[in-house]
């Protein structure tokens, strides 16, 4: 089950603060995958994700 893109009525702590009651509705970031080659030791080539 995906969250929504806004989500409502929760709590938010960030970097220490409370922002309880302050913070009505939230906009979640958009994620992309960031992905690199890898090559293990003994590897002759790179595998791709």
């Amino acid at each position: 089950m995906a969250l929504p893109r806004k989500l409502k009525h929760l709590n938010i702590f960030n970097a220490g603060n409370n922002w309880m009651g302050i913070a009505e509705s939230v906009t979640l970031p958009k994620f992309t995958r960031k992905l690199e080659n890898y090559r293990g030791g003994g590897m002759p080539g790179s595998v791709r994700y």
